[in-house]
């Protein structure tokens, strides 16, 4: 589990391509998994429950802006301003950045392995989890903060058609705002 953390992150760090960066995401978060399936399976399955909450919009919201690379991410802000938002938001969800969504499963499981006296293992996955939270952080940068070389110097006005998916802003509101059923669901398993 610790290795599948570790090896996700760093090899998401230097990656440049979208569905690359997001198959390291999910190894990281099947890391997590595993880490703490022999304590509390019930953890480890709303714990992937919650990352397919999560991941689903981003990558209905990848086609549809038809974005590929990072470079491709410094025209989605001017092509749908409320796309560029949800995603960013989903990616630093992703990243486990409080108090968004994507905290909540990993401030449990890391509770569950304290409570198992698993320690040094807690320690390890929250320190390798930050290296996850920077690529989603950089890539939320390079969405929100770049923008792409204008070349020709015109004088009109263009921007592209916005992007709006009711289905995906429904996704991404619901995998943003879920941290909310947290206590229902924990206190079911």
């Amino acid at each position: 589990g610790v290795l599948s953390i570790s090896i996700g992150g760093l090899a998401g760090i230097n990656q440049t391509q979208l569905r690359k960066l997001m198959a390291f995401s999910s190894l990281t978060n099947l890391g997590w998994t595993m880490v703490i399936l022999s304590t509390s399976p019930h953890m480890a399955v709303l714990n992937i429950i919650v990352y397919m909450i999560m991941i689903m919009p981003v990558f209905f919201m990848m086609q549809k802006m038809m974005l590929k690379t990072l470079q491709d991410m410094t025209t989605a802000w001017a092509s749908s301003s409320l796309a560029g938002i949800m995603l960013t938001l989903v990616f630093l969800s992703l990243g486990g950045l409080p108090p968004l969504t994507g905290f909540m499963p990993k401030l449990l499981i890391l509770n569950e392995l304290v409570m198992y006296k698993l320690t040094p293992i807690s320690a390890m996955v929250a320190i390798l989890s930050l290296i996850n939270l920077f690529f989603y952080m950089r890539t939320t940068y390079i969405m929100t903060m770049t923008s792409p070389p204008m070349l020709i110097n015109n004088t009109m006005e263009w921007r592209p058609k916005p992007y709006y998916n009711k289905l995906t802003s429904m996704l991404a509101v619901m995998s943003l705002t879920s941290i909310l059923l947290f206590p229902t669901m924990v206190a079911t398993i």
